[in-house]
C-alpha cells in the first residue's frame, strides 16, 4: 500500500505543474496591474506577450495595431489567453469572431472566424460606402444616405436614376501567414462586381518582387455586374528570403484607373532546415566564443585601472549580450527558430558594439616615478664600481 502512494503523489504533483484552465478569460478592461493569470505547480504568471513562447502553453493574440493599449506604447502588441478563445484582442477588448473594426472612414479590418483570434488584413469599403464608426472602434461599411426626388408624367410613373457605375469591392482578402524559406503556399481573393455595369480586364498586383508569387487566372478578362470571383495565389519563398515580417499590400484592378479594392498582409517568413542547421547553429556556437572572449578582455582591463565607469557599462552591455544568447538557445530547442534568428541578430549587434568600445577605450598613463629612476641608477653606479675594484689590474711591464 505505501509503494502505491509512493506511486500517486509524485503524479499528483506533475499534473497540478501542468495545469491549465480552459474557456475564456471574461476580462473587459486590462491593466498591468489587474490582469494576470497564474497556474500551475510552477506558478507562471501570464500576462501580455510578443510571441506564442512567452504565454507558457497560453495562446498569444496580438493586436493589429502592435499595441494593447494606445496610451501606453511600452507595452507589447498581444495579451496570453485560454488557446480556446475564439475572440480577438484590440485596445484592450475582446472581440467576437467576425466582428469588423474600421480603421478608417473607408478600410476596415476583420476577426477571422478560420483563424481563431487572428486579424484580416486591411480591407476596403465598397466604392460608395465608408465606414461610420470611427478609427478602431467596431462598425460595417455602410452606403452613404442621399435623398431622391421623381417627377410625375402624363402616365403617373417615376423616373429612376439609370447612371452606369462601375464599382468592386473585396470580399475577402488574404490574411497573414506563415512560410519557410524555399517553400510554396496558396492562398486566395475574393472580390466581387458591385458595380451595375461590366468590369473588364481585371487583375490582381502585389508589392513584392513577381518572383516571389503567381495568380490563377492572371487576368479575367470580363466580370459580369453582380458577380463574384477569386484569384488563387501561389507563393515561392526565395531559399535565400531574409528571415523576418514582410509587409504586403494588393490591389485588385480593373480596367477603370480609379475602380479597384485594396488589402494588406504580412507574410513571416521563417527560415529552412538548411538554413538552422548551416547558419544559426554556427552563429550561435560563435556568438558565445566570442562573448567569452570579450568578458576575459574586460577582465584583463579592469586590472589596467581604467575608469571604473566604463568596466561597469562593457559588464552590463555583456550581461545583457548573455541573456539574448541564453533565450537563443531556448528558442533552438523549442524550434521556434524565426525568435532565434532574431535574437541572433540583435545579439551580434551588441557584441560589435561592445567589442569597438572596448578597443576605443583609454588605459590610464602611469605618472613618472622620479625615485624609482633614482634608485635604479644608484643601484647600477653601485654594481659598476664593485665590478672595477674585483676585476685584477693588468701588471705593467718593465722595459
Amino acid at each position: 500500500m505505501r509503494k502505491m502512494w509512493l506511486l500517486i503523489i509524485p503524479l499528483l504533483l506533475v499534473s497540478s505543474a501542468y495545469a491549465e484552465f480552459t474557456g475564456t478569460i471574461n476580462i473587459t478592461t486590462l491593466t498591468n496591474s489587474s490582469y494576470s493569470v497564474v497556474t500551475g505547480l510552477l506558478g507562471y504568471t501570464v500576462k501580455y506577450c510578443e510571441i506564442e513562447s512567452q504565454c507558457f502553453g497560453y495562446r498569444c493574440y496580438n493586436d493589429y495595431d502592435g499595441e494593447v493599449d494606445d496610451s501606453d506604447t511600452s507595452q507589447p502588441s498581444g495579451v496570453c489567453n485560454a488557446t480556446s478563445t475564439t475572440f480577438c484582442f484590440h485596445d484592450n477588448k475582446w472581440l467576437a469572431a467576425a466582428t469588423n473594426v474600421c480603421n478608417s472612414n473607408v478600410t476596415y479590418r476583420t476577426c477571422l472566424t478560420n483563424e481563431t483570434g487572428k486579424w484580416s488584413g486591411l480591407n476596403t469599403c465598397a466604392s460608395g460606402e465608408t465606414c461610420s464608426a470611427g478609427a478602431d472602434n467596431a462598425g460595417n461599411c455602410t452606403a452613404a444616405s442621399s435623398s431622391s426626388s421623381s417627377s410625375s408624367g402624363s402616365g403617373g410613373g417615376s423616373s429612376s436614376d439609370t447612371t452606369l457605375k462601375h464599382s468592386i469591392s473585396l470580399v475577402s482578402g488574404i490574411s497573414d501567414f506563415e512560410a519557410m524559406q524555399g517553400g510554396t503556399i496558396l492562398r486566395t481573393a475574393k472580390f466581387k462586381n458591385n458595380g451595375n455595369i461590366t468590369l473588364t480586364n481585371v487583375t490582381i498586383v502585389l508589392d513584392v518582387p513577381e518572383s516571389w508569387y503567381g495568380a490563377n487566372p492572371p487576368k479575367f478578362a470580363s466580370i459580369n455586374q453582380g458577380k463574384e470571383d477569386q484569384f488563387n495565389i501561389t507563393f515561392f519563398i526565395p531559399k535565400d528570403a531574409a528571415i523576418k515580417n514582410y509587409q504586403v499590400n494588393a490591389e485588385i484592378k480593373t480596367h477603370k484607373s480609379n475602380v479597384s479594392a485594396t488589402f494588406s498582409f504580412l507574410i513571416k517568413v521563417t527560415p529552412s532546415n538548411e538554413t538552422v542547421q548551416t547558419t544559426l547553429v554556427p552563429k550561435y556556437s560563435e556568438l558565445v566564443a566570442a562573448l567569452q572572449l570579450v568578458e576575459d578582455n574586460i577582465s584583463l582591463l579592469n586590472l589596467t585601472g581604467i575608469d571604473e565607469g566604463n568596466i561597469t557599462y562593457f559588464r552590463n552591455v555583456a550581461e545583457t549580450i548573455r541573456s539574448k544568447i541564453n533565450q537563443v538557445n531556448l528558442s533552438l530547442e523549442r524550434g521556434d527558430y524565426f525568435t532565434a534568428n532574431s535574437l541572433l541578430n540583435e545579439a551580434e549587434l551588441l557584441l560589435n558594439d561592445l567589442t569597438e568600445a572596448i578597443k576605443n577605450v583609454k588605459t590610464p598613463e602611469k605618472p613618472f616615478d622620479l625615485l624609482l629612476v633614482s634608485v635604479v641608477a644608484f643601484v647600477i653606479i653601485i654594481v659598476i664600481f664593485l665590478m672595477y675594484l674585483l676585476v685584477p689590474q693588468r701588471k705593467k711591464k718593465v722595459a
